[in-house]
């Protein structure tokens, strides 16, 4: 157990193994008062000195310009800064650099701080559980002197700031190359460089397509069209076909098909009697697809609102239908990410862009650590006693020993890396009690005198609270299931009964949590949102966990409890109103009550239509497969008799066979009639529904977008 009341732990166990001269610091000829050492790679020097107008000093080689370039020298009889002067630095093989600073004549107490390359100090937490959600919180920074100097007596402390660092070359001489210019009769001009003027973050981003309103007409997808694609698959469909095969209707996909009505001629109807001489042109969608295609670029699609509309769910479904159609022509969507662009437009032609998003992850993780979102403090910690610390040699400070609470918890995460999705985490769930952002790091976790495990924390923003996994006991048991319905918003146009509607696809993540100990718990459910989603009718505990959601749970020993989350993405897709698969969304549509007055009485006339076909459907292959199986009893009746009129001791059995033939003979006749019967009923319960079809109309204020 570590000790609370440790202000100071010094390690006498070197822990640096590289040599002290390949990390050495500037050897300035005057006692070092503070060293804070940072995350970014570099520490800051203090020093105090009395100087008659000049002092000496030893920088390493490769120190050289970060000490140029942060070197501050201060009267503190005034705290005016002064001018320095050294000699230029030549270009000789040694390791150091002897550099004699001069300053203004006269002797004066002196203030001397730089900043120079150092290695960064390592956080490591200590909490220690008590009783009643209290608990002990200590956080210690490991800070390692790899200097080439003691450090006696100083003042050691660690930042916690956001600040950026860099190598800039100082100490060099620099020769201008200039430009040689003569009468400029042989010099043509040359253009300047292209590029976009899109950009995020600062970075350029390559834009590989703009894609308008009208562009994408006639390309909205159904969830059928491609959910049975192989992920990965770079085989590309022609739309058009797509749509039009989804319209062509066969007895056995909907079961009212029109007698002698043939597939091909239901297909020239649906596209048009008159083609046209030359091919049309390729859609813009359709050359993004094959683009896409030629290579394994990881392509962004923001989608951006037009003047006028009020929020981004429009943009959001215009983006998330591209996608989709690019997914149902072989582009695999793990390249796809969905995104709502910053702004609006004026223009109809340029409310999607398609980005390239390894080239701008590449120039912006150039100024992070990879991960932008996660908050950084601005905290500087000061040691309480002054430190002495050999070269080679560590020590670990204490950063913060204070009273916090926590509380043991369980967390399920299927969705980290390093997560599970069969059990959950034991975890402690901790309140930052400080104003400052705790640092990333690892948390050892004690309770009474015992050692219970160790975890990994994310940046603690200020008085927040945080989960830290730090064990895997398997009490815990979760279960998940997914399901996907597409469900209609609106209504915006039928054409040959084919609707386009503004959809919302709803995807439903369950989750079964068995608890099997005996104490009540408390279980956090990670759930991630992907890109192109949103959450829908969150539960009100709910809480933000970075760009994911925790939800708690409460499941009693030796009990079950079921936790449902639902996330909703917009789609423009296409319905064919003849198919059973597709008339399902309109029933749910028509039974949410959100089909406005003018259209709901039609589509309920097509549904009642549909179903009482369906019925008729089933009754005659009902009725078709009893005259199949009477055709097949006739048959063996009559291969029975002629066997046995061959045997003069057979004659009442061939009489009793030939009653019976002559009985199922009748019950054929009366079948077929029935089944003739059904076949006229069937048709005119299409024409009534094709009827009803052609005629489904919708107001033009419902298809204003």
């Amino acid at each position: 157990m570590p000790t609370k009341t440790a202000s100071l732990l010094l390690l006498a166990a070197a822990l640096w193994a590289a040599p002290a001269c390949a990390h050495k610091a500037p050897k300035i000829d005057a006692p070092l008062g503070r060293v804070v050492v940072y995350r970014n790679g570099v520490a800051y020097f203090e020093r105090r000195a009395t100087v008659d107008g000049s002092f000496s000093l030893d920088v390493p080689r490769g120190r050289v310009d970060d000490f140029l370039k942060s070197l501050t020298v201060v009267d503190l009889s005034d705290g005016s800064p002064l001018s320095v002067s050294y000699q230029t630095p030549d270009r000789s093989s040694a390791r150091s650099v002897s550099m004699k600073i001069v300053l203004p004549p006269g002797k004066r107490d002196v203030l001397i701080t730089y900043v120079t390359e150092s290695p960064a100090w390592k956080p490591s937490y200590r909490l220690m559980l008590g009783d009643d959600g209290k608990a002990q919180l200590q956080s210690l920074a490991v800070v390692d002197n790899v200097s080439n100097e003691e450090w006696e007596g100083v003042r050691v402390g660690v930042g916690t700031t956001s600040a950026l660092s860099f190598r800039y070359d100082l100490h060099s001489v620099r020769m201008v190359e200039r430009e040689t210019v003569d009468d400029g009769t042989l010099i043509a001009q040359a253009p300047p460089t292209g590029g976009s003027a899109y950009a995020v973050d600062g970075a350029h981003k390559r834009v590989i397509a703009n894609v308008g309103l009208d562009d994408l007409e006639g390309f909205a997808v159904s969830m059928d069209d491609f959910r049975n694609i192989p992920t990965g698959s770079s085989t590309g469909r022609d739309y058009t076909a797509v749509v039009e095969a989804s319209a062509t209707v066969t007895m056995e996909e909907s079961g009212v098909a029109l007698a002698g009505a043939s597939s091909a001629e239901s297909k020239s109807e649906l596209a048009g009697a008159d083609e046209p001489d030359e091919p049309p042109p390729e859609p813009p969608v359709m050359r993004l697809v094959n683009q896409l295609q030629g290579n394994a670029d990881r392509i962004r699609i923001e989608g951006y609102r037009m003047d006028g509309e009020a929020d981004t769910s429009s943009a959001l479904r215009r983006a998330n239908t591209l996608r989709e159609t690019l997914v149902a022509n072989g582009i695999d969507s793990a390249r796809i990410e969905v995104a709502e662009g910053r702004g609006t437009v004026e223009d109809s032609s340029d409310v999607l862009r398609v980005t390239a998003v390894d080239e701008v992850l590449q120039m912006t993780q150039a100024v992070g650590d990879g991960d932008d979102e996660a908050p950084r403090g601005s905290a500087l910690f000061l040691a309480k006693q002054p430190l002495s610390l050999e070269v080679g040699h560590s020590a670990m400070v204490t950063l913060l020993e204070a009273e916090t609470s926590a509380h043991r918890v369980y967390v399920y995460d299927p969705a980290s890396e390093r997560g599970s999705t069969r059990f959950a985490f034991n975890a402690v769930r901790i309140t930052n009690p400080t104003d400052h952002t705790l640092d990333p790091g690892p948390f050892t976790v004690y309770a009474k005198d015992q050692f219970l495990g160790e975890g990994i924390a994310e940046p603690i923003p200020p008085r927040a609270n945080a989960l830290v996994p730090y064990a895997l006991d398997r009490t815990l048991r979760v279960r998940t299931q997914e399901e996907t319905q597409d469900d209609i918003q609106r209504l915006i146009d039928v054409q040959r009964g084919v609707a386009t509607t503004d959809t919302q696809r709803v995807r439903s993540t369950t989750f079964r949590l068995h608890n099997r100990g005996a104490q009540r718990a408390t279980v956090y459910i990670r759930h991630r949102v992907p890109s192109g989603w949103k959450e829908h009718d969150l539960p009100k505990n709910a809480q933000r966990y970075g760009d994911d959601v925790l939800v708690p749970v409460d499941v009693e020993g030796n009990e079950h409890a079921t936790l449902t989350l639902r996330d909703t993405m917009p789609l423009q897709s296409t319905l064919n109103l003849r198919a059973t698969k597709d008339l399902v969304m309109v029933k749910r549509y028509l039974a949410s009550g959100d089909a406005p007055p003018s259209v709901a009485p039609q589509l309920r006339a097509l549904v009642d239509a549909h179903e009482r076909a369906q019925a008729l459907h089933e009754k005659l292959h009902a009725a078709q497969e009893q005259v199949g199986a009477l055709r097949i009893r006739t048959q063996e009746l009559r291969d029975q008799l002629v066997l046995l009129r061959k045997s003069k001791k057979a004659q009442s059995l061939s009489s009793h066979l030939a009653k019976r033939m002559r009985e199922v003979s009748d019950e054929l006749d009366a079948a077929l009639l029935v089944v003739s019967g059904l076949k006229n009923e069937r048709l005119a319960a299409h024409i009534q529904l094709s009827t009803i079809v052609a005629d489904l109309a919708v107001d033009d204020e419902l298809a204003v977008r």
